[in-house]
């Protein structure tokens, strides 16, 4: 298998300008101070005060005037000086990164100077739509976890086309930062690692072995993860959310988990009926979190429930995968624009630098975007170039993230899988510019033929 064609001279340039004016216009948005509504902006900058040398600020306790967080955004809220008015420009340099490296490392598999310019305006403009560049208003973890991935993504790309060991070496530092960013992120990575490997074994020998040790390096991150949860009682309010909004009104899920000792079962099918609405649902989940009546779920759900809950998904394929979920409740896997970076000091500011620029996206739905990644595997499987397979490879991963995501946390959908879009609007890109270059390739090829005939 062959993983590039030719490096870029010109685009390169472009790419830098285009950084620049992307980095400028981010500076121009106003920050928003809605992020003061939010608990977690306050855990954040709690965690990034807590020396490097202490052991807390890597696997934080739960206090009851803080939540633990994973590390890297605390670490990089530490190198802002924890102070908002630094951590701002911070993600939003990060968000114009995240676009140049990407195009970067596309550009390297493409052999047209018009497809690279091609690709590198449809990613800049996808990285100015304000379900991306919104989140980097504010003081979330969100935008550096979506600016890593794309740095993580770029970063294999390039690895895969150069395989050079420190380019190696980035990669897996880009891949701890992006895991500790978000909890469900190595789940998704070890996924991601594990399918390439197998390509890789079967396609390519020469990268199999650095992809056992990206698999073996993945499989690790997740243990300590999960140290860090356990650690953090991190999964108590996800099980927890997850028990009352999607269990307690089925009578045979309820069975199940009350024949696994859980306790309060009565209390969960009396609070959160099948009648009652997601609000409804919401509003008295937040009353339990402290409720002395719930004592008992608590401490179950920190002692057996996860281990509980995961035996629960195995043995229930039709919750696991999603088939009894309304098609309401599965759109919001598609959720963009939530209301978390709405601007309520200043109604009337624009999203982000360009108003006709929102109008645009969601410019793919899932289905096109399929439909192209499949044909680019299959225009690219003769040429045997690695790219054409990223598209597909991206919908499969991300396809598995839906299922780790919905299934960890039942509240807050919308927030945890509005990346999803995102990735549908990249691969959809991707695909339009991986056959565009091969359309041009394929009339040149044409061309040649006729002109020694």
């Amino acid at each position: 298998m062959r993983f590039g064609l030719q490096t870029f001279r010109w685009p390169l340039a472009v790419n830098v300008i285009f950084f620049a004016l992307t980095f400028c216009l981010d500076l121009s948005i106003p920050r928003n101070l809605r992020w003061h509504d939010w608990p977690d902006a306050y855990d954040y900058l709690h965690l990034s005060q807590v020396s490097l040398l202490d052991k807390e600020f890597y696997f934080p306790h739960t206090t009851p005037q803080y939540t633990s967080r994973p590390f890297t955004v605390p670490l990089i809220y530490k190198i802002a000086l924890s102070n908002p008015d630094i951590i701002i420009p911070v993600q939003k340099f990060f968000h114009a990164l995240g676009a140049f490296l990407m195009v970067f490392a596309v550009s390297l598999f493409l052999s047209r100077d018009v497809v690279k310019y091609f690709f590198m305006v449809c990613t800049y403009l996808l990285m100015g739509w304000w379900n991306i560049a919104g989140w980097a208003t504010i003081i979330l973890s969100e935008s550096l976890s979506l600016s890593l991935m794309f740095c993580w993504i770029a970063s294999f790309l390039i690895f895969v086309n150069k395989q050079k060991i420190f380019l190696l070496g980035i990669h897996i530092l880009t891949a701890v930062l992006l895991s500790f960013s978000r909890d469900t992120w190595p789940y998704v990575m070890l996924f991601f690692y594990v399918l390439c490997c197998c390509l890789f074994f079967v396609c390519e020998r020469s990268l199999f072995k650095p992809l056992v040790a990206l698999v073996c390096v993945s499989i690790l991150i997740l243990l300590v993860q999960n140290y860090s949860m356990r650690i953090g009682e991190r999964y108590k309010i996800p099980l927890t959310n997850t028990i009352a909004i999607r269990i307690a009104f089925d009578a045979d899920y309820l069975h199940w988990f009350a024949a696994h000792r859980m306790p309060c079962t009565d209390s969960l099918r009396r609070d959160f009926p099948k009648a009652a609405d997601y609000d409804t649902k919401r509003g008295k989940l937040y009353e339990i979190y402290g409720d002395p009546g719930y004592t008992k779920l608590r401490s179950w759900v920190m002692s057996t429930g996860k281990n509980t809950y995961m035996k629960f998904l195995i043995t229930h394929p039709r919750y696991t995968f999603l088939f009894k979920e309304t098609k309401p409740q599965l759109d919001r896997i598609f959720s963009y624009n939530l209301f978390y970076t709405e601007n309520l000091v200043n109604a009337d500011t624009a999203k982000g630098y360009s108003g006709p620029l929102q109008n645009i996206f969601p410019l793919f739905n899932p289905l096109l975007a399929a439909v192209l990644s499949v044909i680019s595997v299959f225009v690219y499987r003769k040429r045997k170039l690695f790219i054409g397979l990223m598209p597909l490879l991206l919908m499969i991963v991300f396809g598995f993230n839906v299922f780790v995501s919905y299934n960890a946390d039942a509240l807050e959908v919308e927030r945890h899988l509005f990346v999803t879009n995102i990735v549908v609007q990249l691969c959809g890109f991707l695909s339009v510019a991986l056959l565009f270059d091969a359309a041009l390739n394929f009339g040149e090829s044409l061309n040649r033929a006729a002109i020694k005939l």
